[in-house]
């Protein structure tokens, strides 16, 4: 249920980005390790508030100036363009990971054991997220 909460909100979010347009200028940032990041996520104590998930769904989209994402909306997006780019990042790898619970990082772990480059593109990515939304999930 929590999954499905967090998905919806991610698409509401990323929906309403989608009007801002703008490129990501930001640099990658963050433990640029799928595990890492998820170890991180779990340590979050406010990771069902509204601007923690905001956070989640926008940092890796793109640049925006609206007023409840410019923070941090497009920091990632340079990761996630990275990520996307890697051909070893399927729909079976993606469908995995969002079958996992977000801090289930033996699940998550598990879904790239046939795709390692692509778990490593995703942990720049995660990484990001997870430094750059910390303020908002700490």
């Amino acid at each position: 249920m929590r999954f499905l909460f967090l998905s919806t909100a991610a698409f509401a979010v990323a929906a309403s980005l989608s009007a801002c347009g703008g490129d990501a200028k930001a640099d990658p940032v963050g433990v640029n390790d799928v595990r890492q990041a998820c170890e991180i996520r779990r340590s979050w104590a406010k990771a069902t508030d509204a601007n923690c998930i905001s956070c989640q769904a926008a940092a890796p989209t793109v640049e925006c100036s609206c007023p409840d994402y410019k923070d941090f909306a497009g920091k990632c997006q340079q990761a996630t363009d990275a990520m996307k780019a890697e051909p070893t990042c399927t729909s079976q790898v993606e469908t995995c990971v969002r079958t996992c619970s977000v801090t289930d990082c033996d699940c998550i772990d598990r879904c790239y054991v046939q795709a390692e480059a692509c778990k490593r593109a995703t942990g720049g990515r995660d990484g990001c997220v997870a430094e750059i939304c910390a303020p908002y999930c700490t």
